[in-house]
């Protein structure tokens, strides 16, 4: 393997690739698109505590300094190369009080953006389902270019649901 790529889950519209070279690894910062800039703010206790709004998205981790709360707007769900040689990063945007909306960056082998894509479940009430989305991460990628999606289910279990990516070109 000679190429690795990377998103932080709490995406700000950047993509890592590392790419091995002579012996050595070599990183490429390649440009997205994040939709919510910043891609998380900083909120108080009583703000998670008050709001289900600022509740939903919300992260706590604990530092040296104390622990830090923030909404996180803009995540990443999964990465990973295409059969192409294509990048996709699985990306969720959670807009104040309004449903998610996820969407998939397509950038070709030299790294730019080149694609939008959303979605499309082996099960069709699947598709579009806030619920569904707000919960799953990709797993990997087969050689027919099919998603493998872990979602959570009703009952709060994790199932594997299949999906294919319907691209929108820029």
């Amino acid at each position: 393997m000679d190429t690795i790529v990377v998103a932080p889950h709490i995406y700000d519209g950047h993509v890592y690739r590392y790419t091995r070279s002579n012996q050595r690894w070599v990183m490429e910062k390649l440009k997205g698109c994040t939709l919510a800039d910043p891609s998380y703010f900083t909120v108080t206790k009583k703000e998670i505590d008050t709001s289900e709004d600022v509740r939903r998205g919300a992260i706590m981790a604990s530092s040296s300094s104390g622990p830090q709360r923030a909404r996180i707007l803009s995540r990443s769900y999964g990465i990973g190369i295409l059969s192409t040689g294509h990048i996709l990063n699985f990306t969720l945007w959670t807009p104040l009080k309004q449903d998610s909306e996820p969407f998939a960056e397509l950038y070709g082998q030299d790294g730019i953006l080149k694609a939008y894509g959303r979605l499309v479940f082996d099960d069709p009430e699947l598709n579009g389902s806030a619920q569904v989305m707000d919960s799953i991460s990709l797993q990997w990628i087969d050689a027919a270019d099919r998603l493998y999606i872990a979602r959570r289910n009703l009952d709060g279990s994790f199932t594997l649901s299949v999906a294919e990516l319907e691209i929108t070109p820029l």
